[in-house]
């Protein structure tokens, strides 16, 4: 059977209506009011009076932690996007508190979370690379997606295997491939972990117009399951739900002429790679 991720983006709620979307198990209906699957409203105008250096009045500011709120607030007051939707984003946090993720929303910065790190290194990270109290909860999506903000997943490729179902799973059951649970106050339910795979990662990266959900006037761009996600126990999605096929551009994707067509590059000899990677090198 084919994804059933119909239901309209929950896209940014007001200061007023944030809270944490929950789906109910048997109706499958968001229980939080859901912001419609539209363009985002005209964002308001940057107050022009407010002093560049000037943070605005929130809760008190700790001096540790991966989001340095003031620098924040100085560089989108900077470029007059204070108040805007900016959707700047801070992706991995996976060492980050909740409170952290808190002033993050509150400034419109949109969170990406790295399930991977949980997954590879959760076990070594509670109790050995860091005190358990910390590294239990390595990766809090509980704790960012309380805050209303809307979440999404990614992988480092290049270090992990991009398997987003595995992502959900562990993400949902708080357990790594060992079977250890680590953190269980930071699990979510399943729909919000989907929802970080798909409509939010969209949303993060302005293409929720065109991406992240079926919906009429979007992209024909999707995968066929062999199962239906919420029809299985979650700690079998990864052996239970298997992708079927891929959809591009309203074609599905032949994945063996594909890599034949793959095979016909030549492989880049060494000489060439090191150009290549001169030319490309930064930071």
């Amino acid at each position: 059977m084919r994804s059933e991720l119909h239901d309209p983006l929950p896209a940014r709620p007001s200061p007023a209506e944030q809270g944490h979307a929950r789906m109910d198990s048997a109706t499958r209906t968001l229980t939080q009011p859901d912001l419609a699957d539209t363009p985002s409203a005209a964002p308001s105008a940057p107050d022009p009076t407010l002093p560049e250096a000037a943070p605005p009045s929130l809760a008190p500011i700790p001096r540790d932690g991966y989001i340095k709120h003031y620098e924040i607030i100085r560089a989108l007051v900077k470029h007059r996007l204070l108040g805007t939707d900016h959707r700047w984003r801070v992706e991995h946090c996976g060492g980050c508190r909740g409170d952290q993720f808190a002033r993050a929303a509150s400034l419109g910065v949109m969170i990406s979370l790295p399930p991977f790190q949980f997954i590879y290194w959760g076990d070594v990270l509670d109790g050995t690379m860091f005190p358990s109290e910390i590294g239990r909860q390595w990766v809090q999506a509980g704790g960012a997606m309380k805050t209303g903000a809307p979440v999404s997943f990614h992988n480092d490729g290049c270090v992990s295997p991009p398997i987003p179902l595995l992502n959900v799973q562990s993400m949902v059951t708080r357990r790594t491939p060992s079977g250890t649970l680590h953190g269980p106050e930071q699990a979510v339910i399943l729909h919000d972990a989907l929802l970080a795979h798909t409509m939010h990662a969209a949303h993060h990266l302005k293409r929720d117009n065109d991406l992240g959900s079926i919906t009429v006037g979007k992209l024909a761009d999707f995968v066929e399951l062999s199962a239906d996600p919420y029809a299985v126990p979650i700690d079998r999605l990864v052996d239970e739900v298997k992708v079927n096929g891929t959809w591009s551009n309203g074609k599905r994707v032949d994945l063996a002429a594909f890599m034949d067509q793959i095979a016909k590059y030549p492989p880049i000899g060494a000489k060439q790679q090191a150009r290549v990677a001169a030319l490309k090198r930064c930071c």
